[in-house]
């Protein structure tokens, strides 16, 4: 049995066993009757399932093939991803779309730069939407490489949540099983836009590709292991055809008549660029400037001979384009270029250029240099890379310089009590009215991770280990952005090192532990927090001493060695009551208190639990104690209590605008307390629930802990 048979047998598992149990996904019907059609002595139990489709399917081979477009099928809930929109009109590529209007599969699209690639699979993509129903995600692999090398892990937990699955929390093998199961179940379209290599497309798509898919992969450059990856499934694209030439280019100008008075003109003009996309668009922006002049269209065509005659006509037109900007705008255009490569807004172009950005970003609309793109404008891949030829590096420190300033500013606004490694100036405040400070750090992570780098390039030591606290906020607030900061943080522990100084190295070396801990990648965390403990060792701070113990404990736990991780969380709650540090030491009761619980040991959680106060209202940390309440409760029998602290943890999440995060953890302690108090029906509903909204579909290993709990339940389907 092939990979994709093995993943198909152990979905299928999934749902039959769901559905016995009584929970149904939509699709669940037909698949369950596929299989007890052919398999009469069903068992109930997950595994058992599983076991009997794959030994039936030794028999009969076409029993897995129908299985699998059952699976297909399947329709669990989630999001439904819609790809950016190509522009409208769009013209000509009439036999391309064609020859992709009914196709599955993974294809590449061939062209050069300026041929209308990303266009064109765009187009394709809402073109064949009804056949994919399951959505379409865009991807430009441009965004996601760091020193040329794609970020996989990265790129592949970013699809699974455009889907809305929940994603597995843990190592890269892990993370690797949920991608191939889920997609695999899926039918939607992936575009992979300026791919470098056939590496990258190995390592995000499946060989043979889902076949109840569409991938679209774009390059400049048709190798030959591209070739050989894709063999027959090649879209080549050119320039456009005439008339879909001559319609691109009057949709770029305010008079079509410019163009009918001059024909012969006009089509001279198309010939000498060869038809391609961008190098209409930037005669259009010519013939726009000369509205109203007799001849425009020979005075362009003149122009451009000159500028072809010194060599590539789109790399010489625009030299010549920047030469008539002020080096203040090339210096902006060569920033926004190197670091904000996946577009922008006014807004975010101030954040990295200052209050000069709005006249920037109008000199490059008014010169045709950016294009709407979702929402934003972005820099042509052309415009970039000219850009980047030029860039002198005069605009790095000021981007690292109001980066700085951001990061800090987020960081204490939303957490001005924390442990640094190093002093924040006094006044720091955040005063951005436009956007909140963890919404700003998780929009701009991608710019803040490239300006960590960057400011470790500059040895810029200090900067960058200020940057990477705000990226340490952000992962104590948002969820999906483990990958990334601990790509900072590698870099930060490296600055931090350089610095030479112990609280920086410690502090950094602890939070790329934590960030470890939380992939499940345990022998890398337990030595950098073994590293951070030695270094911290003579500085005798309580805080650190308490927060490493806390990271030291919260090792343990995941890694399954609870004894040990109350052992550390001891140690830390005691430091906490002999310095006075009263927000760690609710923290680490209530972190105490779950591992107690988690020990059998109910009656001691509770008991930490009652030391707990607040000063002032602090309602998701509040949320947190009443879930531990609730779990110790149920634990000890007294159900009343158990449902009550849940309510109350509700309550404290609503108030917080944490609900939704926590709703998964909250419903699956009240189906046990359902459960025990002997409402099946309720227990069902709620497990329920759960199996359908975030793990059914998705490839995600809860699922099989949540069948297990169904599992308990009196079968109602036989």
């Amino acid at each position: 049995m092939d990979s994709i048979q093995t993943i198909v047998a152990a979905e299928a598992a999934k749902t039959v066993a769901a559905y016995l149990a009584g929970v149904a996904t939509s699709g669940a019907v037909g698949l369950v009757k596929h299989v007890t059609n052919k398999i009469r002595a069903l068992p109930h139990d997950r595994a058992s399932i599983e076991a009997a489709i794959r030994d039936y399917a030794k028999t009969d081979p076409e029993f897995m093939a129908e299985l699998a477009a059952k699976v297909a099928a399947l329709r669990p809930d989630g999001l439904r991803p819609v790809c950016p929109f190509p522009p409208d009109p769009y013209y000509d590529r009439d036999q391309a779309r064609a020859q992709l209007a009914q196709a599955s599969g993974a294809w590449v699209v061939v062209g050069q730069v300026g041929a209308g690639k990303t266009a064109f699979v765009r187009r394709v993509a809402h073109d064949v939407a009804e056949q994919f129903p399951d959505g379409q995600i865009y991807l430009d692999l441009d965004e996601w490489r760091s020193g040329g090398a794609a970020r996989h892990a990265e790129v592949k937990g970013y699809v699974l949540r455009r889907f809305g699955a929940p994603v597995v929390e843990a190592a890269e093998p892990e993370l690797n099983d949920q991608y191939r199961a889920a997609l695999t179940l899926r039918r939607f379209v992936l575009v992979l836009d300026n791919v470098k290599g056939v590496d990258e497309v190995r390592a995000l798509v499946d060989d043979p590709p889902w076949r109840h898919s569409l991938v679209l992969v774009t390059t400049s450059n048709l190798s030959t292991d591209m070739r050989s990856r894709f063999k027959s499934n090649v879209v080549l694209l050119h320039g456009l055809d005439e008339p879909g030439a001559h319609g691109f280019l009057a949709a770029h100008l305010p008079d079509r008549g410019l163009l009918d008075a001059e024909p012969d003109a006009t089509r001279q003009l198309l010939t000498l660029c060869d038809r391609m996309p961008f190098a209409i668009a930037q005669i259009g922006v010519e013939l726009g400037r000369r509205a109203g002049e007799p001849g425009a269209v020979r005075a362009v065509v003149r122009e451009f001979e000159e500028i072809a005659a010194d060599g590539d006509l789109i790399q010489a037109h625009l030299a010549r384009t920047f030469t008539d900007l002020t080096a203040a705008t090339v210096d902006d255009i060569a920033t926004l270029a190197r670091h904000r490569p996946d577009g922008f807004t006014y807004h975010s172009a101030e954040w990295l250029l200052g209050p000069s950005a709005r006249r920037t970003v109008s000199e490059l609309v008014d010169a045709g240099l950016a294009e709407p793109d979702d929402h934003q404008l972005r820099l042509h891949r052309l415009v970039r890379q000219h850009a980047e030829r030029h860039y002198d590096g005069r605009g790095d420190d000021r981007a690292l310089d109001r980066y700085l300033e951001r990061a800090v500013a987020a960081d204490v606004a939303t957490m001005a009590d924390r442990l640094r490694p190093l002093p924040v100036p006094p006044g720091v405040r955040w005063t951005d009215q436009n956007i909140d400070a963890v919404d700003w750090l998780e929009t701009d992570s991608a710019t803040i991770v490239g300006m960590v780098k960057l400011a470790n390039l500059r040895g810029r030591h200090e900067t960058a280990v200020k940057l990477c606290g705000g990226l340490e906020v952000l992962l104590l607030h948002r969820t999906g952005h483990e990958w990334r900061c601990a790509e900072a943080f590698e870099v930060g522990v490296r600055s931090a090192d350089a610095l030479g100084e112990a609280l920086p190295r410690a502090r950094m070396y602890a939070s790329l532990g934590r960030v470890y801990t939380l992939l499940h990648w345990f022998p890398r965390a337990a030595e950098c927090l073994d590293t951070a403990s030695r270094v911290g060792a003579g500085l005798s701070d309580p805080r650190l001493d308490s927060s490493l113990l806390e990271f030291h404990g919260r090792l343990c736990e995941e890694r399954g060695d609870v004894p040990a991780a109350i052992d550390f969380l001891r140690r830390a709650v005691a430091i906490d009551r002999q310095s006075g540090l009263h927000r760690p030491l609710r923290i680490h009761l209530r972190m105490l208190g779950n591992a107690l619980v988690r020990d059998g040991r109910p009656a001691e959680a509770l008991a930490g639990l009652d030391e707990i106060w607040y000063e002032r209202r602090d309602p998701r940390n509040e949320g947190r104690d009443h879930t531990v309440r609730a779990k110790a409760y149920l634990e000890l029998g007294e159900l009343g209590r158990a449902q009550a602290a849940l309510d109350e943890a509700r309550s404290r999440y609503a108030a917080a605008g944490a609900l939704t995060r926590y709703e998964l953890e909250l419903a699956d302690v009240e189906a046990e307390i359902a459960f025990r108090l002997g409402d099946m029906e309720r227990a069902r509903a709620l497990w329920g629930a759960v199996a359908t909204r975030y793990y059914l579909g998705w490839g995600h290993p809860k699922a099989t802990e949540i069948l297990e709990k169904l599992s308990r339940l009196p079968s109602i389907r036989e």
